[in-house]
């Protein structure tokens, strides 16, 4: 006996368009030989078996039949030429290869977009847990990860942040062996050296801002945000190489401020 034409867990029920290959079936020995009630029934039955799981089979059972192709008491009449095409294989269900084609297909395709859809599902998680892996790197470091910044400027800004750790452990640690016995001496000059590196930092800002009178801008953010925030924020902006840098710092500010008040450490 033939093997089910359709896998046996096909389920298309939620595939509510059915393909009808119209040349097909008015090319078809069913539609040159049926009465109207036959035809109705037959594709009737059609539609309905598209729906069953597998796809593209029947039960074999008559009051099934008799129900599903609408024929009712007229069953018997029109069962022949509306069981047209069926055939029963091995699972003891009746299956109509034409249906059973198009349901492979559709089964096939919807195999494929579910597959698609776990990838993107498991792509976007990914994503999600680099972005938290990366600002907890960040915040370890003391900087505060930018509100709504990209993967990108967040690798970016974390690379930036240990590069200037690393350059100014190596510093303090150069500075110490070499004046190994000055004490308090080795100790203000390593300050000195941060310090200097601190202003060029903030010289640059104001540059980047638009010149020495946007120090009074950076002063009243420091104040109100914070110096570390600020200094993340125009960070943030150089990054995102922003049109207009001072709404987007000030778009950053606001948004770090208002999640440390919604999200209290």
């Amino acid at each position: 006996m033939t093997a089910p034409l359709t896998p046996a867990d096909c389920d298309l029920r939620d595939f509510a368009f059915m393909p009808l290959d119209a040349t097909r079936l008015l090319d078809s020995d069913l539609f040159a030989l049926s009465t109207g009630d036959e035809f109705k029934a037959a594709l009737s039955l059609w539609c309905k078996c598209w729906l069953q799981i597998p796809a593209a089979s029947l039960p074999d059972d008559d009051r099934v039949l008799a129900h599903l192709s609408g024929a009712g008491s007229k069953w018997k009449k029109v069962k022949d030429m509306a069981l047209r095409g069926f055939i029963k294989c091995s699972d003891g269900r009746l299956y109509h290869p034409v249906v059973a084609e198009k349901a492979n297909d559709a089964w096939d395709r919807r195999s494929g977009f579910q597959e698609k859809r776990a990838n993107k599902t498991n792509r976007q998680q990914r994503w999600r847990e680099r972005v938290k892996e990366v600002s907890a790197e960040l915040r370890d470091l003391g900087v505060v990860p930018p509100m709504n910044a990209s993967l990108t400027s967040l690798e970016d800004i974390l690379r930036q942040a240990k590069d200037a750790d690393e350059t100014g452990g190596r510093r303090l640690r150069r500075q110490l062996r070499e004046g190994e016995g000055q004490g308090e001496d080795t100790v203000a000059k390593a300050t000195d050296a941060s310090a200097s590196s601190d202003k060029v930092f903030w010289d640059n800002a104001k540059s980047y801002l638009g010149g020495p009178s946007k120090g009074s801008l950076i002063g009243k953010w420091c104040r109100d945000f914070g110096k570390p925030e600020t200094a993340n924020a125009i960070t943030a902006a150089q990054l995102e190489r922003a049109a207009d840098p001072i709404a987007y710092v000030q778009g950053v500010l606001r948004k770090s401020k208002q999640m440390a008040e919604e999200f209290p450490m």
